[in-house]
């Protein structure tokens, strides 16, 4: 089932301190090349930062990106010739926050501590103990784990359109629509690209991506509409790059509640309304909806309750208005 999940994905799919420091990649030194961390004074700083910048959109976690000079794994998400299928089942997994904040070998920094992300879970180890062993990411094992974050695919009952989400497991609901594409126009250069080798597929998913770090007992649960296109190609489904035209009219609300429906937190909910008109992009787009912190010793996983109304369009610029999909969307649980 997860692996028609990440299928179906493939599609679809800090401010740092004033003084903030650049440093080589000492954790990578095959690669023979340097890239910057993002560094935290401590954990604190560290929450602080993703707080100030988890509601921010893609467009301003891109801008915010930039300014910090960084090359973050957000620019692999939103750009299809940088996108690594090897990258794919991690970057499909993490928040967009996250996503700003990692870089490109999936690392950001703690005090002196290496902060490293794969196959969902986050390990740290010491800048002197990389220094001392260039090969560490060989044996992940031998590492501390201080965090994980998760997403799966789970019975969305799409019969009845009812649906629930695991904040800690990330039930999800997705709707789909395959096509053959004829023809796409390129916003910037005008130019007219015909034909097509493949069945290409628009996607909208309802998905929530949760994760713990740094030993807190808290989980950060983030409740995402994701808006995503793909290609099928060599038994493969593969991310799109094509401008495309996409418009989300919404209106939405949900509470976040432990499975005896008390409340997980007094702010653990949301009531929304969504209108986003999206020219010419290029990458998925994902729309946060929800955002919630808990900790599960009051009363295990939190489940989304959520009502999802309103239409969406898709449309790869340039194509026949025939393969233009409209979904009428009408989700509650």
């Amino acid at each position: 089932m997860k692996n028609l999940f990440f299928a179906f994905l493939a599609l679809l799919i800090v401010s740092c301190s004033q003084d903030q420091n650049f440093e080589s990649d000492l954790t990578d030194q095959s690669l023979k090349k340097e890239t910057s961390l993002l560094t935290f004074k401590d954990w604190d700083h560290f929450y602080e930062e993703y707080n100030s910048i988890s509601y921010l959109n893609q467009d301003e976690l891109t801008s915010w990106v930039s300014k910090k000079h960084h090359n973050a794994l957000l620019n692999s998400f939103n750009d299809s010739d940088e996108y690594s299928i090897e990258k794919e089942t991690d970057i499909n997994t993490l928040t967009n926050g996250l996503l700003a904040i990692l870089n490109e070998n999936q690392e950001f920094k703690v005090g002196e501590n290496i902060i490293y992300f794969k196959n969902g879970k986050f390990y740290e180890i010491s800048k002197k103990k990389i220094i001392r062993n260039s090969e560490w990411k060989n044996n992940l094992s031998n590492l501390k784990k201080i965090g994980e974050a998760n997403i799966e695919l789970a019975n969305s009952q799409k019969e009845n359109k009812t649906f629930s989400f695991n904040a800690g497991n990330g039930t999800i609901k997705i709707e789909a629509h395959d096509f053959r594409r004829q023809v796409w126009k390129n916003c910037s250069s005008g130019a007219l690209i015909n034909g097509t080798c493949c069945t290409t597929r628009y996607t909208n998913s309802l998905i929530n991506r949760s994760f713990n770090l740094g030993g807190s007992h808290n989980i950060i649960s983030e409740l995402y509409f994701d808006v995503n296109m793909g290609y099928h190609y060599k038994g493969k489904w593969r991310k799109s790059g094509e401008h495309r035209n996409i418009t989300v009219n919404l209106s939405t609300n949900g509470k976040l509640l432990f499975d005896n429906g008390y409340p997980t937190g007094p702010n653990n909910n949301f009531n929304k309304n969504v209108s986003r008109n999206l020219p010419c992009k290029t990458s998925d787009q994902r729309i946060l909806l929800g955002n919630a912190s808990y900790s599960v010793a009051l009363g295990g996983y939190g489940v989304w309750h959520v009502n999802i109304e309103g239409t969406t369009t898709q449309h790869v610029n340039g194509d026949v208005s025939s393969n233009k999909w409209t979904n009428y969307i009408n989700w509650t649980r």
